[in-house]
């Protein structure tokens, strides 16, 4: 029943409103050119109290044109990175809503990595590509982002003499006490180079390949390094990267459908306020 009375509300306020002014023009162009301004004011206004019909109603959103944009992985309650772009690649920014930052990271084709992903370390923030081609850091909590000093596999610091392992091959990624930590299927370690100097973070390199070289140079950061990737307790983040494949764009009010909205709202409490407030005396007594 009151789909039905809905159904006679939009129909009957309008077309009855409508009406009225139609004729209220039409008598008053009869009359002659003295009210003739008037007429076809009256009859413009009748045309508008027709827009808010069911057959020309607009959608209620529109789509404003930009990009889908998703949060794809949370350290903390504060602390997020999010992607801009349509299936599951784009621009990635990061987010830490507590300290105002905001900085764009990369502004295309980066893609979601899906091992394990373990990131509690606040100051140095580490994000690999999924062909782990480099890693995306920052030094300074996330304020910054340098391209051109990204993070790469030490060439030839893999196991066997290889630069880095296999994507398929990995199982997490840890990043704690702002040291980076992959470990492979196999059992095999790539860490970062240690939180000092210029190369901190910028190095990644097995233990397998260390354990076989001196330290000299800016290897003092592989100096006493970790046999182990070092316990994390109480992590609240997440431990993967999460993407929907079909985010929508954002969207925002259609000013159209507001229009209607409008018109209707005022045919309802004027010219159409009978048929507007019979049809709820109508519905009370129904209830």
């Amino acid at each position: 029943m009151e789909s039905i009375l809905a159904s006679l509300y939009l129909w009957l306020v309008p077309l009855w409103s409508a009406l009225v002014l139609f004729i209220i023009g039409g008598m008053m162009l009869w009359k002659g050119n003295r009210w003739r301004y008037w007429g076809a004011l009256s009859l413009l206004l009748g045309a508008i109290a027709l827009i808010p019909l069911p057959i020309f109603t607009a959608q209620k959103t529109v789509p404003t044109g930009e990009k889908p944009q998703q949060v794809i992985y949370r350290f903390d309650d504060h602390r997020y990175l999010v992607l801009i772009g349509y299936n599951c690649e784009g621009a990635l920014w990061f987010v830490d809503n507590k300290k105002n930052i905001k900085t764009e990271i990369i502004d295309s084709f980066f893609r979601l990595s899906s091992f394990k992903y373990i990131h509690p370390s606040t100051q140095y923030i580490a994000v690999p590509f999924r062909d782990l081609s480099a890693i995306l850091v920052s030094k300074d909590g996330g304020r910054s982002f340098i391209l051109n000093q990204m993070a790469h596999f030490t060439p030839g610091g893999g196991v066997n003499h290889s630069d880095r392992p296999v994507r398929e091959d990995v199982v997490s990624f840890t990043v704690v006490d702002d040291r980076g930590y992959f470990l492979t299927k196999q059992g095999y370690i790539y860490l970062s180079s240690a939180p000092f100097g210029e190369y901190w973070g910028r190095n990644y390199t097995s233990i397998q390949a260390l354990d076989g070289w001196s330290t000299e140079g800016h290897e003092d950061n592989y100096r006493n390094f970790p046999r182990s990737i070092p316990e994390v307790k109480n992590y609240t983040g997440w431990d993967h990267m999460k993407c929907n494949w079909n985010e929508a764009p954002p969207i925002k009010p259609n000013p159209m459908y507001q229009f209607q909205q409008a018109v209707l709202k005022w045919e309802s409490y004027t010219l159409g306020a009978p048929i507007y407030f019979g049809l709820k005396a109508f519905m009370r007594e129904q209830g």
